[in-house]
């Protein structure tokens, strides 16, 4: 299974994490693309922690819902796809799994939000202009591939590699000179995530749908189990 490689901007995987045993918390979680974009945190209490043997067994990295979070300097591309690989766990109606910019407060950027009163929610805002998408539907149990595609196509979202919808409002997100959070919102806004997340892919390009296929059927053959691998990747086709 191949998948795009060369425009990614951040590529974390858990189970490239080296000398941490189960339970242990995560200060630095290294970026896999080699541009250096890796996602820190220094202060002790607000470390995620990493967990051994969770999906498929790999490793993942596990938030408490209460301060855990990950940042770097990067700033979010205006056109970009994300893809992440994550099951949210509990913690209230609205947890902030990806903040970058200040979508909460309407103006700029993104933010993915995993509510268990109203569904996935995209937040994906351009100098105020709303490209949100809300494909209606709350998350389930387990580990799901969540992807978030912005560019001249308009904002679009796909779960498990299904299509959930799209907005035509606007083809960027600004960024109000904020940066990118896992497992907390970007201007430090309220509902930190609670769960595992076991690896994020985000291109600094909106994907062609081939190549978008190309990485959500990595992520789903390496983390979804067979039964759902084989109706999403393999898709036979019966003949007579």
């Amino acid at each position: 299974m191949t998948f795009p490689l060369g425009t990614e901007t951040l590529w974390t995987r858990a189970d490239a994490i080296g000398g941490l045993a189960d339970g242990d918390p995560v200060g630095t979680w290294f970026d896999s693309s080699g541009r250096g974009n890796d996602l820190v945190q220094a202060t002790a209490s607000k470390k995620p922690l990493y967990k051994t043997r969770i999906v498929n067994g790999l490793p993942v990295v596990r938030f408490d819902g209460v301060d855990d979070v990950l940042g770097n300097a990067l700033t979010l591309p205006t056109v970009f796809t994300c893809l992440v690989v994550f099951n949210a766990t509990g913690g209230g109606a609205d947890r902030r799994l990806i903040g970058a910019g200040d979508a909460s407060g309407g103006q700029h950027g993104y933010e993915l939000r995993a509510r268990n009163d109203a569904g996935m929610l995209a937040i994906l805002r351009n100098a105020g202009a709303n490209g949100d998408i809300n494909p209606g539907e709350n998350p389930t149990p387990g580990f799901e591939v969540f992807t978030v595609s912005v560019g001249a196509a308009g904002p679009k979202c796909w779960r498990d590699g299904v299509s959930k919808g799209g907005n035509t409002n606007i083809t960027a997100v600004s960024t109000g000179g904020l940066t990118f959070h896992l497992g907390f919102s970007g201007d430090g806004g309220a509902s930190p995530f609670t769960g595992d997340v076991a690896e994020l892919i985000l291109y600094s390009s909106q994907l062609s749908d081939p190549a978008r296929q190309d990485a959500e059927n990595y992520l789903i053959s390496k983390y979804s189990p067979p039964s759902l691998v084989y109706q999403r990747v393999y898709r036979p086709t019966l003949t007579r």
